[in-house]
């Protein structure tokens, strides 16, 4: 079979733009936690009845339901209390081929607590099999005077055992076996595991949550005071151990255990966002994310919600990244790491937030995860009103720094699309960090990056940006499944047309889509790829896409054992530009540094807000 036999539908080149401006749809809530299946996204959070909203993007979401119409009988009788009126810290898991809602009930500010257990096969509310099904308590602290039995949260270690973490202030964070069929606590293994803790139990950590990473679980916590609004003093800890049951340490190797109470700092305030905590680790494809709940500032300190991108450092240990707005291969400059550097706003900027440096000692630095490596363009959205052009040192983790040229634009704090200058970087696999400093005593405003790759380029081989149901073979290819997308963003194509190729090997045939913009778009082609008996094998594919955009493959069939994909490639594209420009002082900005407000805990003194 010829190349040109396995072509099935063809439509056309397609020119299209991807988007340069982000948005925060504002989703409310508290204490959340969402889970992913690579296809819709499920998010739950405190005091609403546990309340169900779903997502095809992650980032717009919808109603879904509840899992319970009112508090559970059994809640009264285990308490011995029937005040409480509504249900926390929910998290929701698939187990067992069904879903599993863990959830905590309070009297507020006491350990008169318990963890309950709902169930349900499936999320489709047409399903005639859809029915949650409370099944009642799986552990209480009710007379406890050493724990408090809430925010529970599950998660299962590299043997497949799952555990259920919970705790709040007392003696800090506790964990114990689950029975992996039924979801309740184990019979075999009956031990409580005490994971880390303050200095003295009258300090705040609550709300753990894991990750495992490159041989490690990583425990996150939250600390010192939630639910004061603006006066919240939360913050985001990790500390790791190579064993799920501890010992668990920081980052300088001090213990976590109750009364010593060592955790290294993950995320605080920053801006506008206030007392970051209360979060949830899961997965997309092969990206970790934590979502979790923060103040506004700019709204009389309403809770609101991030899913921040959990990116792994060179030392393994976590960093915190950006909050996905929508796309991976952007970030916005009021997320990066900033120093001596203010947060301004603009109904110009991307998410209407920018950042302006304040002294030659300003730096804005950006944490990446990049799945492949290779060359890219790096697009950079600015303001200069100084009287000429200025400029910025650039360096890519620990290569040479480059200079960035910034020509004079018409006003400062406005960013029109075309306020932009590029430079061709060279990203590796994992997480790079991009850091912005001034060159001279001038200054710039920055809003956000776009990180684009040339569709010759290397940044194509093995490129996957997240997608569904793929395995990692190596840095250089993946193998797909029948049902499998893959997502790859801002692919820039020559003006003139790009012919493609395809890179795979097969040991029969495969059918493909490839989609421009969305994965429901018009299939730019549709292709059967014949057997490849097992070998790589590059296929022509007379499509001809221009502009830059993103691209989404996506597999009708293919063998049971599924095959291997390495790149999409053009014979013609664009390599990158660059914008230069010979640095000229200027005038200078000013202004003060963000706060990172690291306060001690005062102790709860009202409940948590509702949700959504």
């Amino acid at each position: 079979m010829t190349a040109s036999a396995c072509l099935l539908a063809l439509a056309g080149s397609v020119a299209a733009a991807v988007p340069w401006y982000a948005t925060d749809p504002k989703t409310g809530g508290h204490d959340p936690a969402a889970y992913s299946d690579g296809q819709t996204g499920t998010l739950m959070g405190t005091n609403c009845m546990l309340c169900i909203r779903s997502s095809t993007d992650m980032v717009n979401w919808s109603s879904a339901g509840n899992v319970v119409g009112a508090v559970p009988s059994w809640v009264a009788t285990a308490t011995n209390n029937t005040t409480i009126t509504d249900l926390w810290a929910p998290q929701i898991t698939y187990r067992n081929g069904g879903y599993w809602v863990y959830y905590c009930a309070s009297v507020f500010g006491t350990r008169t607590s318990v963890i309950g257990l709902a169930t349900n096969p499936t999320l489709d509310r047409t399903s005639p099999l859809y029915k949650w099904i409370d099944q009642g308590e799986v552990y209480s602290s009710v007379g406890s005077t050493t724990l408090n039995a809430i925010d529970p949260n599950l998660f299962v270690d590299q043997s497949g055992q799952p555990w259920l973490l919970f705790g709040s202030w007392s003696t800090g964070i506790k964990m114990f076996a689950i029975d992996p069929a039924t979801g309740m606590r184990s019979t075999s293994n009956t031990t409580v595991y005490s994971l880390a803790g303050r200095s003295s139990s009258g300090l705040g950590i609550e709300g753990p949550t894991m990750a495992w990473h490159d041989g490690y679980y990583y425990l996150f916590t939250s600390w010192d005071v939630c639910c004061q609004g603006v006066s919240s003093t939360y913050n985001t800890r990790v500390v790791r151990s190579a064993s799920i049951t501890g010992p668990y340490v920081d980052k300088n190797g001090a213990s976590a255990v109750y009364g010593t109470g060592n955790g290294t700092l993950w995320l605080s305030r920053y801006g506008r966002y206030i007392g970051p905590g209360g979060g949830t680790c899961y997965k997309q494809g092969e990206r970790d994310f934590m979502v979790h709940h923060y103040y506004d500032g700019d709204a009389n300190g309403n809770a609101e919600l991030l899913f921040r991108e959990i990116v792994w450092g060179d030392d393994g240990w976590p960093v915190a990244g950006q909050p996905f707005l929508g796309r991976y291969l952007s970030a916005e400059a009021e997320h990066a790491v900033l120093a001596n550097d203010t947060i301004l706003e603009s109904a110009t900027a991307s998410d209407g937030e920018y950042v302006s440096g304040t002294s030659s000692s300003s730096n804005v630095s950006f944490a990446l995860n990049i799945p492949n490596g290779g060359d890219y363009r790096l697009r950079i959205r600015y303001a200069n009103a100084n009287a000429s052009s200025t400029s910025q040192s650039l360096q890519v983790n620990s290569q040479p720094a480059i200079t960035v040229s910034y020509p004079k634009t018409s006003a400062w704090g406005t960013f029109p699309q075309a306020d932009t200058v590029s430079e061709n970087v060279h990203l590796k696999a994992g997480t790079n960090i991009l850091k912005f400093t001034p060159s001279g005593t001038a200054y710039v405003q920055l809003d956000r990056i776009d990180l684009l790759r040339g569709a010759r380029t290397s940044g194509m081989v093995g490129a996957v940006d997240n997608g569904y149901d793929f395995a990692r073979v190596d840095s250089t290819a993946v193998t797909l499944q029948t049902g499998s997308w893959m997502l790859l963003e801002n692919v820039e194509f020559g003006a003139g047309g790009d012919s493609l190729s395809f890179r795979y090997k097969s040991t029969s045939a495969a059918s493909i889509s490839v989609r421009p913009g969305t994965r429901t778009a018009t299939p730019l082609l549709a292709a059967t790829l014949p057997s490849t008996s097992g070998t790589w094998t590059t296929l022509s594919l007379p499509a001809k896409p221009t502009g830059t955009q993103d691209i989404y493959i996506t597999v009708e069939s293919a063998p049971s054992a599924g095959f291997q994909f390495s790149s999409l490639m053009a014979k013609d594209a664009t390599t990158g530009l660059r914008a230069k420009a010979p640095p000229t002082p200027g005038f200078s900005k000013t202004g003060i540094q963000r706060a990172t407000g690291i306060h001690d805990a005062e102790g709860r003194s009202s409940p948590p807000p509702k949700m959504f």
